[in-house]
């Protein structure tokens, strides 16, 4: 009776602490399909934290990729389909060290303030090519990678192929929102 009752205390420890072993896997879903992300939590786990604060709160439903660079990147969490900022939750002071993850094809990353007090929007954005002089960039602001896209690299091509121009006084922005919707961002 006691060896049963000592596996299933150490079964229920070992499943309880499991799930802060894992990466966590988030999937954005867009009018175009869904992109999987794999997210760092092992490596980057207050970055990976607050980025998924945003995602529970369901924060980045219906907003848009509201910068689309062919080749370089796609940046949401900010607009929503009528350019209309959305105000920020949380403010967060987190002090973060550097990962050794690159701004590689594929990644995904936070925009920081380079002082590293402090997050001040929870906008992130899609690698579309190797951008490594993100990783060492000069000046107010870091890019730091979080994550991976595992799955729908072919829809984030897609959005990023998108009819591009000027709108409400900022460039690179998708012609026909919709087209570059995030309809929901949801964690497994």
């Amino acid at each position: 009776m006691k060896k049963i009752l000592y596996f299933l205390i150490l079964f229920f420890v070992t499943n309880a602490f499991a799930d802060n072993k894992e990466d966590k896997i988030i999937d954005i879903v867009t009018n175009r399909g869904t992109i999987q992300i794999e997210l760092f939590s092992q490596k980057n786990t207050d970055l990976v934290k607050f980025f998924l604060k945003y995602v529970e709160t369901g924060f980045y439903n219906k907003l848009i990729f509201h910068r689309i660079l062919e080749g370089f990147i796609l940046q949401g969490g900010a607009y929503d389909v009528s350019f209309k900022n959305k105000e920020v939750q949380l403010k967060s002071q987190i002090s973060f060290k550097h990962s050794e993850f690159k701004n590689n094809y594929g990644s995904v990353g936070l925009i920081l303030r380079k002082d590293n007090s402090a997050i001040t929007s929870p906008q992130f954005f899609i690698n579309l090519s190797d951008n490594n002089y993100l990783n060492s960039q000069e000046g107010n602001y870091e890019y730091e990678v979080i994550g991976k896209v595992i799955s729908g690299m072919d829809i984030v091509e897609k959005i990023a192929h998108a009819k591009i121009g000027q709108r409400e006084g900022m460039y690179n922005v998708p012609f026909y929102p919709t087209e570059a919707l995030i309809n929901e961002v949801k964690q497994f």
